[in-house]
């Protein structure tokens, strides 16, 4: 089943649309919007939940940038290490291919995350993941905008250090290019 932009709209929390609104704006008649247009002060309110990961190579996932929001919950500062660090060893490749296909595709992706932390808690996280350009450098970027999804479970009542993520479900959605060809 095929989900564009608007038809995604209804699974995501109010900073995701307002991710996705902002992220559209910069497109202008482009696939994916160029780097330098995005502008932080044009979106204060969603610094602290937007991640940055720069697409290395399939075994590095180089966190760029990750928003005071998602480092206060995680109870730890993960700013330049390798995202693949935080994935269960056996679902490394298939985390990377699902990122790589966001940026090489192009497409838009919503995830929800399950997230485990160092004394056995859950969380879960819905995350936003859009393809931007770099014509200057020519690195490959995704920027995530990552929200807690809240649920009737317990949650942890102080920051606690992240231990492995697993997907609990992904969905691509089609930004111009179509949907690419993924399973889990």
């Amino acid at each position: 089943m095929s989900h564009s932009t608007d038809a995604i709209r209804s699974e995501l929390s109010p900073q995701g649309n307002d991710f996705l609104d902002y992220w559209l704006s910069l497109r202008a008649d482009r696939l994916m919007p160029e780097r330098s247009r995005f502008s932080p002060v044009e979106v204060k309110h969603l610094l602290p939940f937007i991640v940055i990961h720069e697409l290395i190579d399939p075994e590095t996932i180089r966190l760029r940038l990750v928003g005071t929001g998602v480092v206060s919950q995680y109870g730890q500062e993960s700013t330049g290490r390798n995202y693949l660090d935080f994935v269960e060893p056996g679902r490394r490749a298939k985390a990377s291919e699902a990122i790589f296909l966001v940026r090489e595709h192009p497409a838009g992706m919503c995830v929800t995350l399950q997230s485990s932390t160092q004394s056995g808690d859950c969380m879960l996280r819905q995350t936003i993941a859009l393809p931007l350009e770099d014509l200057k450098e020519g690195r490959k970027f995704v920027y995530f905008c990552s929200t807690r999804h809240e649920t009737g479970e317990r949650q942890p009542t102080a920051p606690e250090k992240l231990a492995i993520q697993s997907v609990a479900n992904r969905r691509y959605f089609d930004i111009g290019a179509g949907i690419p060809d993924f399973s889990d």
